[in-house]
């Protein structure tokens, strides 16, 4: 499990693959999102197969990504693209993007669409106001 906690400036991150769990959770505008995702992307390349042995799986392996992000630089919006590609480039199974978005702050709205419209995987944009 890679559990890191949120800060002023970076999001709460929990990943645990045996348990189909992948959330990125908070605001993200941090002055060096490499180095800060750098464990994440270690994370996924080491233990990703978790999810094919995993005893909630049934069938065709599958993964769901859970984004609730309020705020969102333009820099960390690039690294969890990296994420989407590198689970795209996953043959293993499936991965669905569930993407909780503001539907009153515009700014969230557009950026929802932006991912909808380029990630690879399978997007779903959930508006929600309370949590996001």
């Amino acid at each position: 499990m890679l559990y890191i906690k949120a800060s002023n400036n970076s999001p709460k991150i929990v990943i645990d693959f045996s348990q189909i769990l992948f959330e990125i959770s908070g605001d993200t505008f941090l002055d060096e999102p490499l180095t800060f995702y750098q464990p994440v992307f270690q994370y996924i390349y080491s233990n990703f197969y978790q999810v094919k042995d995993s005893i909630y799986q049934r069938g065709n392996p599958s993964l769901t990504l859970h984004f609730y992000l309020r705020y969102i630089g333009l820099q960390d919006i690039e690294m969890i693209r990296q994420i989407d590609w590198i689970f795209f480039d996953i043959q293993e199974f499936t991965t669905f993007i569930y993407w909780y978005y503001n539907p009153e702050n515009h700014e969230s709205f557009e950026q929802a669409n932006d991912v909808k419209n380029t990630f690879l995987n399978h997007v779903r944009l959930i508006p929600n106001s309370v949590d996001v």
